[in-house]
């Protein structure tokens, strides 16, 4: 049985929390999913990266959805998705091989349940390609005004740009995932976040963890819904014999830790003199 996905979004640069959750996500067991790999350099990391280092700072179970936003040097060269597991590692980084837009289809449909933060246009296709999934999410508390503010901001009536975001971030995504879409278009994805956001309670970081046994008590699938990344054959496969080595070592390293609490609880023996 593999272990549950849980899937952290945002853009704000929340270290603490994000690190905690990172934390907390993989004391439970649980496989950590964001959108970075721990290594940004930038002064105020983002939720991607932080919620990540906090789940390394205990080895814990990983998995990272990269972008690859390098320019090529023709339209006809291919991209190649690459994928990084050792064998027996508890952690997978997969350099999606499409654009970071593109990708976060991935982020937001793959995971069991998912943890969203504030953000930007990023945070919130992510969190749309989630509701359309039908995906359970947790909206850390002072998240959702923030992110019905950046709808608006982004997104709205007022905004000239509004065509162009649109296109970028759920159009041209749907042209490679058309699946993610459910019915309707674009627009209809940023309707239901809306409705969503509107509808939406916000849990405390101290009772996140609750909320996610909550959720998952009706249990999961057997396979993760990953969609697949479009430059690479039979990644689904693939993907899903990553989780389930990652589950696999995880299972174990958990097992040991369980095995030295119980040796350390034992009273020791004691050794009678001969006299």
């Amino acid at each position: 049985m593999r272990r549950a996905i849980v899937g952290v979004l945002g853009g704000d640069d929340q270290h603490g929390q994000a690190r905690a959750v990172g934390q907390m996500i993989v004391r439970n067991g649980w496989i950590l999913l964001t959108g970075g790999d721990g290594t940004s350099k930038a002064k105020k990391p983002q939720v991607k990266d932080t919620s990540m280092c906090g789940a390394a700072s205990l080895n814990g179970p990983r998995i990272g959805i990269l972008p690859d936003n390098t320019p090529l040097p023709s339209s006809a060269t291919p991209r190649i998705a690459k994928w990084d597991q050792p064998s027996r590692a508890n952690y997978l980084f997969l350099k999606t091989g499409v654009s970071s837009k593109e990708r976060n289809v991935i982020n937001g449909q793959t995971p069991d349940i998912l943890i969203a933060f504030s953000g930007g246009r990023g945070t919130l296709a992510e969190i749309a390609f989630a509701v359309a999934a039908k995906k359970p999410v947790l909206f850390v508390a002072g998240s959702v005004q923030k992110l019905e503010e950046k709808i608006d901001k982004h997104f709205g009536q007022r905004n000239p740009k509004r065509g162009q975001y649109l296109n970028d971030f759920f159009e041209k995504p749907l042209s490679l995932y058309p699946k993610a879409l459910g019915k309707g278009s674009g627009q209809t994805l940023l309707d239901q976040l809306s409705r969503k956001l509107k509808d939406s309670k916000e849990v405390n970081i101290e009772a996140i963890e609750k909320a996610i046994i909550y959720e998952l008590r009706r249990g999961i699938g057997q396979q993760a819904n990953f969609p697949g990344v479009p430059v690479g054959i039979g990644s689904r496969c693939k993907f899903e014999r990553g989780v389930k080595n990652i589950s696999a070592q995880t299972r174990l390293v958990r097992s040991c830790q369980q095995a030295k609490v119980r040796s350390l609880r034992r009273p020791r023996a004691t050794i009678r003199g001969v006299g």
